[in-house]
């Protein structure tokens, strides 16, 4: 059987699968059409594509473990139809994940809570959706199921602070195991908040280190050797990255307007020195873009 499938398979240009699935379909050689299909969809999955209804059906009923994996991968067949199909067959689980799909998260989440009766699975589609209504409405249906709280408890403080679970809980109900669990959160709760704690104090004491390391470079002045320098200092002169001298008119071929009336040193404000700096930045950014 397989190597007759195998061989119509590599002649799908010669017989093509419309061909073969409508053969098969009008045979009712159901098994035969899954087999075919499975086969094509691995050799071109191109061609199979148009039978994702088909093929849906067919993993339901041939082969239900392959049946959420083939609903995952694909996006080829009518999310209504194979919701139909895992909702007529019982397929809890597969529903599940296509009700997700489709964006009926509370129908799905009832599925998981009323029929699975698997809390552990719905808190997993809950993060998975990441929808706040969702978690008010597991943890309403989880008010009255003790067992599941302490399940919400243990595994939903990721995605839902204990303390908003704990407020909700009716004063007087025994909740199995709760003592445990509290401690537990606690615990978990005074780790976090130590590591972050030394994290917090290694970036301050890093950054204080940086900090002090760039005011003492922004502080440092730069050496100069008038003698070897061979330039007339009664300019402005201008310490270039490599660290040779120019004179301000050398470099941008004018002087500040604010030094053009004088050729005499004239002691200035730091303020004045920084509007200077800039002038010259902004003429040689001028110079550089010409």
């Amino acid at each position: 059987m397989s190597r007759a499938i195998s061989i119509v398979v590599q002649g799908r240009h010669e017989v093509t699968p419309d061909d073969v699935v409508s053969h098969l379909t009008e045979k009712k050689l159901e098994v035969v059409s899954f087999l075919y299909l499975e086969q094509l969809n691995l050799v071109d999955s191109f061609a199979s594509q148009k039978f994702g209804d088909l093929q849906a059906r067919l993993y339901a009923e041939f082969d239900r473990p392959k049946l959420i994996g083939f609903l995952k991968r694909n996006n080829n067949y009518n999310l209504e139809k194979a919701a139909q199909v895992c909702e007529s067959l019982g397929y809890i689980p597969e529903l599940v994940y296509i009700l997700g799909k489709v964006g009926q998260n509370k129908r799905a989440l009832k599925l998981v809570l009323e029929d699975l009766q698997d809390p552990d699975q719905a808190i997993e589609f809950a993060k998975q959706q990441n929808d706040q209504e969702l978690w008010d409405d597991l943890l309403d249906y989880c008010l009255t199921r003790p067992l599941y709280l302490k399940t919400l408890l243990d595994k939903a403080s990721g995605a839902v602070p204990p303390a908003q679970i704990l407020a909700r809980i009716p004063a007087k109900l025994a909740i199995p195991g709760l003592k445990d669990t509290l401690l537990r959160i606690f615990t978990d709760h005074e780790i976090v908040l130590a590591l972050n704690q030394g994290i917090l104090e290694i970036v301050n004491s890093e950054a204080q280190i940086l900090a002090s390391q760039l005011r003492a470079a922004r502080s440092e002045g730069t050496i100069l050797d008038f003698a070897k320098a061979g330039i007339d200092f009664s300019q402005t002169v201008v310490v270039l990255p490599d660290g040779s001298l120019q004179t301000e008119v050398d470099l941008i071929g004018e002087t500040w307007a604010k030094d053009a009336s004088t050729t005499t040193t004239v002691t200035r404000s730091v303020r004045q020195k920084v509007k200077h700096l800039a002038f010259i930045k902004r003429k040689l950014q001028l110079l550089l873009s010409q």
